[in-house]
């Protein structure tokens, strides 16, 4: 086929969209750290002290498990 015209594969299309995407989010993402910073509500609060209580439990030994039945 002397005149057929050649097209990118699927792959290397998407390949190449995900390139300039992760290039364009890495760009800006100090900008958008700064617009979508979570507020500090109580959910906020509350998350972080079930994160450092999980943490303090697997620091003493504790498996996951144990860690839920502990916080439940």
């Amino acid at each position: 086929m002397p005149h057929a015209v050649q097209a990118g594969d699927r792959w290397h299309l998407w390949h190449n969209l995900a390139a300039a995407v992760e290039e364009a989010i890495v760009a800006h993402c100090a900008c958008w750290n700064t617009i979508f910073s979570p507020a500090d509500s109580a959910l906020v609060a509350r998350t972080r002290e079930w994160f450092a209580a999980v943490h303090d439990l697997l620091a003493e030994g504790a498996g996951l498990l144990e860690c839920a039945r502990r916080l439940a």
